[in-house]
């Protein structure tokens, strides 16, 4: 994957996705957006109230996203030196 990025995008790719970077504030917002479209379109969807393991799993996938979202924004802001999400 590494190559082809580097294909694509140059030798220097990582420069503009690395924390403090637009490209991480767009993973940021991205990663956001998909922990709430889960949350709301998935976890309270009915269809699961048939298997409780369906609903674990939506769970997990939320929770997934939430702590990558807190994680990425931890490493975004101390680059940034911004304290906006703290």
């Amino acid at each position: 994957m590494l190559t082809e990025l580097s294909i694509e995008h140059g030798l220097n790719w990582s420069d503009q996705y690395k924390p403090g970077s637009f490209g991480c504030h767009e993973l940021l917002d991205r990663t956001l957006l998909a922990a709430e479209m889960v949350e709301r379109q998935v976890l309270t969807h009915p269809a699961w109230a048939r298997d409780r393991e369906w609903y674990a799993l939506a769970e997990k996938a939320v929770t997934a996203l939430q702590e990558l979202y807190q994680r990425v924004g931890a490493a975004h802001l101390d680059e940034t030196g911004t304290d906006a999400l703290k």
